[in-house]
């Protein structure tokens, strides 16, 4: 553990933070989640009688940063393999990125949890005609949840 400290020690000393090429990563992990939630959106979205667009959007968001942070740890391994940080000290940028990224999903699984409060899931899901019905609609929303989860977290 102390080795590890003693590692981030030494890139945050040695981290050029002045640099346009440090601050370039974090923001183009923002701007390349934001970009692929729209392209999603756009491509993937069916029309679903269980759920509202807003579960969708969630859903996006959760993906799209899953699937950038997996580029960033890639390119960290490339990079760690080729030696790159030996003369481009970029460590603490790639992990400012790939901490974005990872914390997107969290964020977003914690708002949409949130709709899945007996007063709020009418947001998520159209208003059903009968009790029974919302019931199910109350059960179905909370298995898609758990679905979600379950996938992100494995």
């Amino acid at each position: 553990m102390e080795a590890l400290f003693n590692s981030l020690g030494y890139y945050f000393r040695v981290a050029e933070y002045r640099s346009f090429e440090f601050w370039l990563f974090p923001v183009v992990t923002i701007l390349l989640i934001w970009l692929l939630v729209i392209v999603g959106l756009k491509v993937f979205t069916r029309r679903s009688k269980q759920f509202k667009t807003v579960y969708f959007i969630h859903k996006a968001w959760i993906i799209s940063s899953l699937a950038v942070s997996a580029v960033i740890i890639g390119l960290i391994c490339y990079w760690w393999s080729i030696n790159y940080f030996s003369d481009h000290p970029l460590q603490i940028s790639l992990l400012l990125s790939l901490i974005i990224s990872l914390l997107v999903p969290v964020l977003k699984l914690m708002k949409l949890r949130n709709y899945f409060t007996f007063e709020s899931i009418k947001e998520i899901t159209p208003l059903p005609k009968t009790s029974s019905k919302f019931d199910e609609t109350i059960v179905t929303a909370k298995k898609a949840y758990l679905n979600t989860s379950f996938s992100i977290f494995s």
